[in-house]
């Protein structure tokens, strides 16, 4: 359980900046921005190939429950079993919502 409440000097609780890996099963609750951020790394091949499953995001904040960094590119995935609460912009920063079954 991730609790922002005391967050100085971040704007996640989470932010992947790695590939390739399976962010799973985690609870968050207040955030200064989004809940979870995965970043690529200017020219750098990191930050993609990453999935999102099964978290739950109670923000109470003004942002997104999921931010992908260029979502276009990235092949980052934010599936549709991930619960969103309490943010002001919505699930994610692209399209639908989620982008996997």
């Amino acid at each position: 359980m991730c609790d922002g409440t005391m967050l100085v000097g971040a704007d996640s609780w989470v932010d992947v900046e790695v590939d390739t890996y399976l962010i799973r099963g985690n609870t968050g609750t207040a955030s200064n921005q989004d809940g979870f951020q995965m970043y690529a790394i200017n020219d750098i091949e990191w930050g993609c190939g990453n999935i999102i499953e099964i978290n739950i995001a109670s923000v109470n904040g003004n942002s997104v429950g999921f931010s992908i960094h260029l979502p276009e590119s990235t092949g980052n995935t934010i599936r549709c079993d991930d619960e969103v609460e309490g943010a002001v912009r919505g699930v994610t920063n692209f399209g639908s919502g989620c982008n996997g079954p």
